[in-house]
């Protein structure tokens, strides 16, 4: 009983007691991160999947597309005679091998078709904020979360373009650094 009634007087001591409790400049602040962990975990995924899907998409048109051609190729050109039955395999086995090879250019044209629309969607971006009175590289960087030299290479090929008009996005600066 004796060390409750110490824990009490201690308390009172210091102040902390119901009557005190809105008062908390006495103790560390804790900071709450303002973007919260969805948002960062989001941050990470959405590119990813955006870009497996491309590699997905790629590669299965490529190898249709590979198939499809090889098979044409295979029907339309077929070999006179051949010196042995090595030869027949491969001959069979042609069409899946252009369908892999056109597989993999597949695969690489789903990055690069990928890369191409988020250029243009973040332009778009870029664009509509601009329309919206946003003209600060640091405020539209700051909202779509990118870096403020995409923002000015994207507001200097806006300009260029003629969509908007700026005396910064004429000749900047910082863009040749």
């Amino acid at each position: 009983m004796e060390t409750c009634a110490e824990t009490v007087g201690m308390m009172e001591k210091i102040a902390v007691g119901s009557h005190n409790i809105s008062n908390f400049s006495h103790l560390t602040s804790i900071d709450v991160p303002t973007v919260s962990l969805f948002d960062r975990v989001l941050f990470f995924v959405k590119p990813i999947v955006e870009y497996a899907f491309g590699v997905y998409m790629g590669f299965v048109v490529g190898w249709l597309l590979g198939l499809y051609v090889g098979n044409i190729y295979a029907e339309q050109f077929k070999p006179v005679y051949f010196s042995d039955l090595t030869e027949l395999r491969q001959w069979m086995l042609m069409p899946y091998d252009l369908a892999r090879y056109a597989a993999f250019i597949g695969t690489i044209a789903g990055v690069i078709i990928i890369a191409i629309i988020n250029s243009k969607l973040f332009s778009r971006r870029v664009l509509a904020l601009y329309e919206e009175e946003i003209t600060e590289p640091k405020d539209i960087a700051r909202r779509l979360g990118r870096g403020e030299r995409q923002v000015q290479r994207a507001i200097h090929s806006l300009a260029e373009e003629g969509k908007i008009i700026c005396e910064e996005a004429n000749f900047p600066e910082r863009l040749s650094a």
